[in-house]
Formats: C-alpha cells, structure tokens, sequence
C-alpha cells in the first residue's frame, strides 16, 4: 500500500506551494504535518519521502501523526493492563524500522516490523525556504490519544498508566502531542465519547472544569518543564540501551531505556518501567544478568532529574555498566 515515491499526488504539489507560501511572507520553521490513519509504519512513512518527475524535485510532509507508535507502542507496551509486563522492545523496533536502524535484528523481523527506513531522513526545506531543517526521521509526532481512538485511560483506573506513558512521549524523540483533557484525566470511549466537555470537567476523578490543581495536571506540567530545561531531551540523538523481549515478571521486566545526546552538550539516560513490578536495568541471572551500557565515562555519578525523582544518584560502574532501580509504572531520567 506504499504511496509511488515519484508520483507528485496532491500532496507534491500542495506542501511545496504552502512552504513556497510561508518563504514569501517570511516565516521560519513552517511545520506541515499530516494524517495517516493507519497503524502500516511504510504507508506512513511514505507520505514523507520527496521525489522527482517530469517538473523536476517536489516535497511532501516534514513529520506525520505517529499512529504505527499507538498501535505497536502505546497500546501493547503503556496501555497493556494484563499484569504480564509485555516487551518494550517494540519500541526499539519502531525506531529500528524509522531509521533503519539495525536491519538484521532478528526479533523485530519475527514479529513483523519492517527493516526500514520507513521515513525519511532528509529534511524537505531549510528554515529560510519555509521549511524547518530538519528529517522527518526526527519529527514524527507521539501521541497517547487523539479524537480517533478512545482515551488512553478507558477502561483503566489507575492513574500511573497514565503517568508512565506520559513521561515517555516527553522523554522521547519527535514532537510530543497531548491531546486536550490528558491533563484532566478524561477517559472516554470511542468518538464521539473521546470528546468530553471541558466545562464539565472529570466528576469520576474529582476534577472541576479546568483545574490546574490536580495531579494529572501537575505531572504533565512538571514534564513539560523537565523537558524545556534538558536541551538533551528536546534535541538529542536517540541510541536505545536496554530492552524486553520476553513477557512475565523478571529482573528487567517492562524496562525501556535509552540515550539521547546533544553534541558537545548535555547527554541524558532515559530509564522507564511500563510494568507493575520494580524492576531494573540488568538481565536476569538465566540470561547472564550483564547490565545496561552508557556511554558515560566510567565513575561519572549521575542525577535523577525526574519531577518525582527521590533525589537518587547512580554511579557508572568501572565496565561502563549501570544498574538503575525503577519503580513500577515509573522512570528515572539521569544526567
């Protein structure tokens, strides 16, 4: 169902005239994204790929809804509910398949996942030609919930769900996207229950209309601004480090960690649990129990900048390992 790279479409002609637009009246980082409802990671992925034909070079979307994340992603690793700590390493070969990160990893292609890359990895237009520099590989927008799909937290009732799915789309790479009334705890259903009245607020969960106050509001806010003070987070390098293959309760069960790094700038190591259990970033004793490797130097003491961080601190072990304790549906953010 892949879209034809070097057939302009609609969209050839459209996104190159609105950027063309956008240069005319002197806008900067003109960000055109779009649609695709589908969780087909290639089909998705097309729609950001430039081409050529008889007019010559045309362009198509800087980024793209993330919806093959939601489905692989954030439903089965966040959303799952069953107790048996699914594998995180679905998200290692989300981004193995966007990037073509490591095509030969055999689990990715055993359970489907494309070798990549399935977006591309060149920016449609620079800053001054009313585009934003930088790859659709970078820009993919994450989202936990939209109008299409029911709330995240349907079904649910535990607000840590919620809580742990946040801290990745804002721990992750790409543009993280909240839908409105995340912060308020909505939980409804399919469209047209998905679209619940602001005015009202969450009577379920206690919250009037609005409410700044309460402790979904709050954590996203505290997220937000971990995120605007740790430049890594925002536009660091992406190198996952640790991640599950198997389900059920072990040493490292529902654990996803990985290093974003700015160059010549701040480097920090993501460490989330998406399980019910305290887990850690070692192996279990049947698998060798190595552990997790940083690139931090050997000694380097790092620091939990997590809003809820218990004010921890994790030394780099003399092999380059580190073991990071986490809490169940939680995560540690270390620089």
């Amino acid at each position: 169902p892949e879209v034809d790279e070097n057939v302009r479409g609609f969209w050839g002609d459209f996104d190159d005239a609105m950027r063309a637009e956008a240069k005319q009246l002197g806008k900067q980082n003109f960000f055109i994204f779009g649609e695709g409802f589908d969780g087909n990671d290639q089909l998705l992925g097309a729609y950001t790929f430039g081409g050529d034909d008889a007019q010559g070079h045309f362009n198509r979307f800087d980024s793209m809804f993330y919806f093959s994340q939601y489905y692989e992603g954030i439903t089965t690793v966040f959303g799952d509910t069953s107790g048996t700590a699914p594998p995180t390493k679905n998200l290692e070969c989300l981004y193995n398949s966007r990037t073509g990160r490591n095509p030969t990893d055999a689990w990715c292609q055993s359970q489907g996942f494309w070798t990549g890359p399935d977006f591309s990895d060149t920016p449609a237009a620079s800053p001054a030609d009313g585009g934003v520099g930088l790859a659709p590989q970078q820009l993919l927008v994450s989202f936990l919930d939209n109008h299409d799909v029911a709330r995240f937290m349907f079904g649910k009732t535990d607000p840590n769900d919620l809580y742990a799915a946040m801290m990745y789309i804002y721990t992750w790479d790409g543009v993280p996207c909240m839908y409105y009334g995340t912060e308020q705890g909505f939980h409804g259903g399919v469209d047209p229950a998905n679209r619940e009245d602001m005015f009202r607020g969450n009577p379920d969960w206690g919250y009037p209309a609005r409410d700044t106050t309460n402790p979904t509001f709050k954590w996203a806010q505290a997220l937000i601004q971990m995120r605007k003070d740790h430049i890594a987070l925002r536009q660091g390098t992406v190198s996952p480090l640790w991640s599950t293959q198997v389900a059920g309760p072990r040493r490292d069960a529902g654990i996803f960690a990985f290093e974003r790094a700015v160059s010549g700038g701040e480097t920090a190591d993501v460490i989330l649990n998406a399980s019910d259990q305290q887990s850690e970033s070692c192996a279990p004793a049947t698998e060798g129990g190595a552990c997790m490797h940083t690139a931090f130097p050997p000694g380097t003491v790092l620091e939990d900048v997590m809003p809820n961080s218990d004010g921890q601190t994790f030394t780099v072990q003399a092999d380059g390992t580190l073991d990071v304790t986490v809490g169940p549906r939680s995560g540690r953010v270390l620089v």
